[in-house]
């Protein structure tokens, strides 16, 4: 069973219902700042069909918790890199959506957490594998 934790649930809500929705994926945690959106989340993810998540305030629990497998980065931007370095430090893969960091130093840190920490990493590029791009890109190249 994969557990993961979802932070930021704005576009994190989408994301905590498709993972909730993976065979062998737990959603466990979903967190905001913002007490309503989470506890909207936690009931999106019950009608999803999981099981009711925790709503918490600071993603660091997530990461506290052994059970976790994999943290989902959905939060500001600015939240992007440190949450994605903090996850690897402490044992967690992570999904993170774009932009991956706002400079490309953060970027170097982030690659260096995953290697020290022996995490895999990815960042959310949904749009370049969408139908219409796929068949844009066909264009231009044709």
């Amino acid at each position: 069973m994969l557990v993961v934790g979802v932070m930021g649930m704005s576009r994190g809500r989408a994301l905590a219902e498709r993972f909730t929705k993976q065979s062998g994926c737990e959603v466990k945690y979903v967190c905001d700042v913002d007490q309503d959106r989470a506890g909207k989340a936690v009931a999106a993810v019950e009608k999803a069909g999981g099981k009711a998540p925790q709503a918490i305030g600071d993603f660091r629990k997530i990461l506290d918790d052994a059970d976790v497998d994999a943290l989902i980065g959905a939060a500001p931007h600015h939240w992007h890199a440190p949450a994605t370095i903090l996850a690897c430090a402490a044992g967690k893969h992570v999904y993170v959506e774009k932009p991956c960091s706002h400079n490309p130093r953060e970027g170097e840190l982030m690659v260096q957490a995953a290697r020290k920490h022996n995490r895999a990493v990815q960042m959310g590029s949904q749009r370049r594998s969408s139908e219409g791009i796929i068949e844009g890109i066909q264009m231009v190249q044709e």
